[in-house]
């Protein structure tokens, strides 16, 4: 699985927080084939209130996409 993240509004992705979605997001490999290639993207959106993440996932045949919302980064990737 090719995982791609990054964040919009100015949010800036520390490693900490790469290696947190990454193995996050990584568990969700094995719902697929495979043999398929899996693309996923991550967008970490940082506004006043809260923080958003939106996971799009792309295999040969299928596109699954998510977003949530909540008041910590770590905490919407867990949604």
């Amino acid at each position: 699985m090719k995982i791609n993240i990054r964040g919009k509004n100015k949010l800036e992705i520390t490693p900490a927080l790469r290696a947190y979605a990454e193995e996050k997001v990584g568990k969700l490999a094995g719902l697929f084939n495979p043999r398929h290639e899996i693309n996923a993207h991550v967008v970490c959106k940082g506004y006043v209130r809260h923080h958003a993440v939106e996971v799009t996932i792309r295999t040969n045949h299928l596109i699954f996409g998510a977003e949530t919302q909540a008041e910590t980064l770590y905490t919407a990737i867990d949604i």
